[in-house]
Protein backbone atom coordinates (compact mmCIF):
# COMPACT_ATOMS: atom_id res chain seq x y z
CA UNK A 1 0.00 0.00 0.00
CA UNK A 2 1.13 3.79 0.00
CA UNK A 3 1.66 3.23 3.56
CA UNK A 4 4.64 1.20 2.91
CA UNK A 5 6.28 3.12 -0.19
CA UNK A 6 9.09 5.58 0.64
CA UNK A 7 9.56 8.77 -1.26
CA UNK A 8 12.75 10.70 -1.36
CA UNK A 9 13.32 14.29 -3.29
CA UNK A 10 14.51 14.14 -6.75
CA UNK A 11 18.26 15.68 -6.14
CA UNK A 12 18.39 19.10 -4.48
CA UNK A 13 14.65 19.79 -6.01
CA UNK A 14 11.58 19.83 -3.86
CA UNK A 15 9.83 17.13 -6.45
CA UNK A 16 9.31 13.53 -4.57
CA UNK A 17 9.70 10.61 -5.83
CA UNK A 18 9.04 6.80 -4.75
CA UNK A 19 12.15 5.11 -4.01
CA UNK A 20 10.96 2.03 -6.79
CA UNK A 21 10.79 3.05 -10.20
CA UNK A 22 8.29 1.34 -13.04
CA UNK A 23 10.91 1.16 -15.79
CA UNK A 24 8.99 0.49 -19.36
CA UNK A 25 12.07 -0.70 -21.63
CA UNK A 26 9.72 -4.18 -22.00
CA UNK A 27 6.50 -2.07 -23.41
CA UNK A 28 6.17 -1.76 -27.40
CA UNK A 29 7.11 -3.69 -30.03
CA UNK A 30 10.28 -2.85 -32.61
CA UNK A 31 13.57 -0.99 -32.56
CA UNK A 32 15.74 -4.47 -32.06
CA UNK A 33 14.19 -4.22 -28.62
CA UNK A 34 12.23 -8.08 -29.65
CA UNK A 35 14.23 -10.34 -27.06
CA UNK A 36 13.20 -8.28 -24.39
CA UNK A 37 9.83 -6.20 -25.31
CA UNK A 38 6.20 -7.25 -26.24
CA UNK A 39 4.08 -5.87 -23.53
CA UNK A 40 0.78 -4.27 -24.96
CA UNK A 41 -1.33 -1.29 -23.80
CA UNK A 42 -3.68 -4.06 -21.70
CA UNK A 43 -0.63 -5.78 -20.38
CA UNK A 44 1.05 -2.22 -19.41
CA UNK A 45 -2.34 -1.15 -17.27
CA UNK A 46 -2.21 -4.19 -15.65
CA UNK A 47 1.40 -3.10 -14.30
CA UNK A 48 0.41 0.39 -13.69
CA UNK A 49 -2.57 -0.19 -11.83
CA UNK A 50 -0.11 -2.96 -9.58
CA UNK A 51 2.72 -0.34 -9.50
CA UNK A 52 -0.05 2.63 -8.37
CA UNK A 53 -1.59 0.24 -5.30
CA UNK A 54 1.95 -0.02 -3.85
CA UNK A 55 2.30 3.67 -3.85
CA UNK A 56 4.95 4.07 -7.17
CA UNK A 57 4.91 7.24 -8.61
CA UNK A 58 7.77 7.17 -10.56
CA UNK A 59 7.74 5.91 -14.50
CA UNK A 60 10.96 5.58 -16.95
CA UNK A 61 10.40 5.66 -20.22
CA UNK A 62 12.85 6.20 -22.81
CA UNK A 63 12.53 7.28 -26.95
CA UNK A 64 14.73 4.63 -28.06
CA UNK A 65 12.37 1.89 -25.98
CA UNK A 66 10.85 0.18 -29.18
CA UNK A 67 11.78 2.63 -31.15
CA UNK A 68 9.19 5.00 -29.62
CA UNK A 69 6.68 2.43 -29.53
CA UNK A 70 6.84 1.56 -25.28
CA UNK A 71 6.19 5.50 -25.46
CA UNK A 72 3.51 5.11 -27.35
CA UNK A 73 2.02 1.81 -25.07
CA UNK A 74 2.86 3.85 -22.05
CA UNK A 75 0.11 6.30 -23.25
CA UNK A 76 -2.30 4.10 -23.89
CA UNK A 77 -1.91 2.47 -20.65
CA UNK A 78 -2.03 5.95 -18.22
CA UNK A 79 -5.02 7.12 -20.24
CA UNK A 80 -6.51 9.80 -17.53
CA UNK A 81 -3.62 8.92 -15.08
CA UNK A 82 -0.79 11.34 -16.47
CA UNK A 83 -1.30 13.68 -13.81
CA UNK A 84 -0.80 11.22 -11.32
CA UNK A 85 2.30 10.60 -12.20
CA UNK A 86 6.12 11.58 -12.12
CA UNK A 87 6.65 10.53 -16.03
CA UNK A 88 10.11 10.35 -17.27
CA UNK A 89 12.04 10.02 -20.25
CA UNK A 90 15.13 10.23 -22.18
CA UNK A 91 17.02 11.53 -25.30
CA UNK A 92 20.42 11.10 -26.81
CA UNK A 93 20.60 7.97 -28.35
CA UNK A 94 20.47 7.61 -32.69
CA UNK A 95 16.76 7.78 -33.78
CA UNK A 96 17.88 7.65 -37.36
CA UNK A 97 20.96 7.54 -39.70
CA UNK A 98 21.13 11.26 -40.23
CA UNK A 99 24.05 13.13 -38.61
CA UNK A 100 21.80 15.20 -36.18
CA UNK A 101 19.70 12.17 -35.31
CA UNK A 102 21.70 11.68 -32.23
CA UNK A 103 23.38 13.39 -29.83
CA UNK A 104 22.99 16.40 -26.61
CA UNK A 105 22.82 19.22 -28.96
CA UNK A 106 19.83 21.47 -29.31
CA UNK A 107 18.88 20.73 -32.03
CA UNK A 108 18.23 16.65 -31.31
CA UNK A 109 17.15 17.05 -28.01
CA UNK A 110 14.69 19.89 -28.69
CA UNK A 111 13.20 17.36 -31.67
CA UNK A 112 13.85 14.33 -29.30
CA UNK A 113 11.58 15.92 -26.43
CA UNK A 114 8.78 16.91 -28.70
CA UNK A 115 9.00 13.59 -30.86
CA UNK A 116 8.18 12.14 -27.05
CA UNK A 117 5.72 14.77 -26.04
CA UNK A 118 3.89 13.40 -28.79
CA UNK A 119 4.02 9.88 -28.90
CA UNK A 120 3.13 9.97 -25.02
CA UNK A 121 -0.05 12.90 -25.31
CA UNK A 122 1.12 15.10 -23.11
CA UNK A 123 2.84 18.61 -22.97
CA UNK A 124 5.70 17.85 -20.56
CA UNK A 125 7.87 15.93 -19.23
CA UNK A 126 8.22 15.74 -15.36
CA UNK A 127 12.06 15.00 -15.78
CA UNK A 128 13.96 14.51 -18.89
CA UNK A 129 17.52 12.48 -18.87
CA UNK A 130 20.32 12.81 -21.19
CA UNK A 131 20.94 9.31 -21.88
CA UNK A 132 24.32 9.26 -22.45
CA UNK A 133 28.00 11.38 -22.54
CA UNK A 134 28.14 13.09 -25.63
CA UNK A 135 31.72 13.90 -26.05
CA UNK A 136 31.01 16.00 -29.25
CA UNK A 137 28.47 18.85 -28.07
CA UNK A 138 29.61 21.40 -26.01
CA UNK A 139 28.19 20.90 -22.48
CA UNK A 140 27.06 24.19 -22.44
CA UNK A 141 24.96 23.92 -25.08
CA UNK A 142 23.19 20.43 -23.48
CA UNK A 143 22.62 22.94 -20.33
CA UNK A 144 21.43 25.42 -21.86
CA UNK A 145 18.88 23.80 -24.22
CA UNK A 146 17.62 22.02 -21.02
CA UNK A 147 17.15 25.04 -19.22
CA UNK A 148 15.34 26.12 -22.60
CA UNK A 149 13.18 23.54 -22.18
CA UNK A 150 12.35 23.95 -18.63
CA UNK A 151 11.77 27.39 -19.61
CA UNK A 152 9.20 26.63 -22.68
CA UNK A 153 7.15 24.60 -20.15
CA UNK A 154 8.37 20.99 -22.07
CA UNK A 155 10.04 19.68 -19.81
CA UNK A 156 10.10 20.55 -15.29
CA UNK A 157 13.59 18.87 -14.48
CA UNK A 158 16.34 17.66 -16.08
CA UNK A 159 19.06 14.79 -15.23
CA UNK A 160 21.84 12.46 -16.96
CA UNK A 161 21.72 8.80 -17.32
CA UNK A 162 24.62 6.23 -17.91
CA UNK A 163 27.30 9.25 -17.09
CA UNK A 164 30.62 8.31 -15.33
CA UNK A 165 31.80 10.76 -12.09
CA UNK A 166 34.04 13.00 -14.12
CA UNK A 167 31.53 14.08 -17.05
CA UNK A 168 28.89 14.56 -14.39
CA UNK A 169 31.18 16.89 -12.40
CA UNK A 170 31.98 18.22 -15.77
CA UNK A 171 28.13 19.12 -16.68
CA UNK A 172 27.44 19.82 -12.80
CA UNK A 173 30.16 22.73 -12.82
CA UNK A 174 29.21 23.56 -16.08
CA UNK A 175 26.15 24.39 -15.27
CA UNK A 176 26.98 26.33 -11.70
CA UNK A 177 29.29 28.53 -13.94
CA UNK A 178 26.58 29.40 -16.28
CA UNK A 179 23.87 30.19 -13.07
CA UNK A 180 21.79 27.62 -14.59
CA UNK A 181 19.68 23.93 -13.52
Amino acid sequence: SCDTMEYTRLGNSGLYVSRLALGTITYGQGGGFEKIAGVDASEARKQLDAAFDRGVNFIDTANIYSAGDAEKVLAKALGGRRDDVILTSKARSPVGDGPNDSGASRYHLTRAVEDSLTRLGTDHLDLLYIHQWDGQTPVRETVETANELIASGKIRYWGVSNYTGWQLTKTVYEAKALGLT
